[in-house]
């Protein structure tokens, strides 16, 4: 992505550099240029929109990272939902088991208590 974004910039600047003045007159005085004034203002205008496609830059780089985080958030979101579902699927599984062993506790128990009270009313008959 970022080379896409790199590739459309230049792109983008290439048309800069089509300036109106006349480069050739570009002359280099003690370490620093002397130039007229139209091209001082073509050269001000580049520098201007340096700065600008620089800015643009940073933050399309910036949208970028936010856009990979905001994707990789989502996937993290995703994953711990799907190992919620598995854990409480595990425990309504637990549960349902245990109550399926409750009911028949509960059958049992019944059964011995319905034995345990005929068998103390024999022993209270005697």
């Amino acid at each position: 992505m970022n080379k896409i974004i790199t590739f459309v910039m230049i792109l983008m600047m290439s048309n800069i550099s089509f300036a109106e003045c006349d480069w050739s007159t570009i002359t280099k005085v003690d370490s620093r240029y002397s130039y007229s004034v139209d091209c001082h203002k073509e050269v001000g205008k580049l520098v201007k929109e340096q700065e600008l496609r620089r800015e643009q830059v940073v933050k399309l780089n910036k949208t970028i990272s936010l856009k990979d985080l905001s994707i990789s958030k989502a996937e993290e979101r995703i994953t711990n939902w799907r190992d919620t579902t598995y854990i409480l699927e595990k425990r309504l599984q637990t549960q349902r088991k245990w109550s399926r062993y409750n009911d028949w506790m509960y059958f049992g128990g019944g059964i011995f208590m319905t034995v345990l009270a005929g068998w103390t009313m024999g022993q209270v008959n005697k």
